[in-house]
């Protein structure tokens, strides 16, 4: 079960960076003229 519950923090960490390089991504997105 322990293995789980890592899994699922190592899931948990692949979507906060995804979440954070999508975000990223709008706001160069948006500051850039165009």
């Amino acid at each position: 079960m322990r293995r789980d519950m890592q899994r699922y923090m190592m899931i948990e960490l692949i979507a906060l960076i995804a979440a954070l390089a999508v975000v990223a991504a709008v706001m160069v997105v948006t500051l850039l003229p165009g």
